[in-house]
């Protein structure tokens, strides 16, 4: 097994989200020894200086996936090319096209994950995503992974802050994708929310605070035919919360 293909308890699956961590992953200590899938919406790094080093401590906390966040996407193409060389974990971002071919061929568009018999997909987008332009290049990207990869979930973590309707939006009109896994929404606190998707399916967002180190846990039951709801979205959290 490894970073992308091992066993865990399906009937206590956990997965986290960290956001808006900014260098600083004193945060994160609660979950690092729980079982669990670790994903981070981006905004990680703490400075351009500081980029490796926080890396390096995000494949020591055994990270799975990470979306870039603006101020990965900010760095000099050198010091990106760098970050992904170093990078253990899978950085994605689903919709932008880097001209500089190396670039383009580190960033993945997705990523699999394989739990014991599931398999989970992640997608990510970013600043830059345009619903009008961007949307149909999530929804055929996840409806591959759902069909033709065979995957069981699709989770796409949001680095970029949006406002509630856009987001709202974004689910909306989503194909396939069964949790929306964001840093923040403008102007409100963490929370949750559950709308239906164009196939009029259940799809959930889970959403941390503008600025403020959080992290998501979502908690299911995956040896059940349907997801469940989740358990808890925490900006403080301990092993006893787990």
């Amino acid at each position: 097994y490894g970073r992308f293909n091992f066993n865990l308890d399906l009937s206590n699956l956990n997965f986290f989200s960290t956001s808006y961590l900014n260098g600083d992953f004193s945060f994160v200590d609660a979950i690092k020894s729980v079982p669990s899938i670790k994903l981070d919406t981006g905004n990680f790094i703490s400075s351009k200086n500081n980029a490796l080093q926080n890396v390096k401590q995000m494949n020591n906390l055994g990270f799975q996936v990470a979306a870039l966040g603006k101020k990965e996407l900010n760095l000099r193409e050198e010091k990106l090319i760098e970050l992904l060389n170093l990078a253990e974990f899978t950085l994605i971002n689903s919709h932008l096209n880097f001209e500089n071919p190396t670039i383009r061929k580190a960033v993945k568009k997705f990523q699999i994950i394989t739990i014991d018999t599931k398999k989970i997909g992640v997608l990510a987008i970013s600043k830059g995503f345009v619903l009008s332009r961007d949307l149909n290049k999530l929804n055929q990207l996840s409806n591959n992974l759902k069909q033709d990869q065979n995957c069981d979930m699709i989770i796409c973590l949001v680095s970029n802050s949006y406002q509630k309707n856009t987001l709202k939006r974004i689910l909306s009109n989503s194909i396939s994708i069964d949790l929306f896994m964001a840093s923040d929404i403008a102007n409100l606190q963490g929370g949750n929310l559950i709308l239906r998707n164009m196939e009029k399916q259940e799809v959930m967002l889970l959403y941390g605070q503008k600025n403020e180190r959080s992290i998501g846990h979502y908690k299911t039951n995956f040896q059940h035919p349907f997801l469940a709801l989740p358990l808890r979205l925490s900006h403080q959290l301990s092993l006893q919360n787990i």
